[in-house]
């Protein structure tokens, strides 16, 4: 708890001092990822900053961070999608060529 403990301290701080510099922190589009054995703890010590905190993994500039498990669906996932754009694409280019 004493890192994440530090954590929050610095949140706290960023959150009075930020916006003298311009900064507008947003805890709604924060995200903390922790390892799994850590989430309670860190969901308690963050309880009612607004933060989103996981164990699992986010999606971040088009990167994911994460647990392998988390990256791995979110792979699946994309590839399933694209697989069925392009039999979608595929099925419109047998009766419309020029459309494909």
């Amino acid at each position: 708890a004493g890192r994440l403990a530090e954590i929050k301290k610095w949140w706290d701080i960023l959150c009075i001092r930020g916006p003298e510099y311009g900064y507008q922190p947003k805890p709604s589009k924060t995200v903390l990822i922790v390892k799994k054995d850590s989430l309670q703890m860190a969901k308690q010590i963050f309880k009612g900053s607004g933060i989103q905190v996981t164990g699992e993994g986010e999606r971040h500039l088009g990167a994911v961070l994460g647990t392998e498990e988390f990256r791995r669906k979110y792979v699946e996932d994309k590839v399933a999608k694209w697989v069925r754009d392009v039999e979608q694409l595929s099925e419109i280019g047998r009766d419309d060529p020029q459309a494909a």
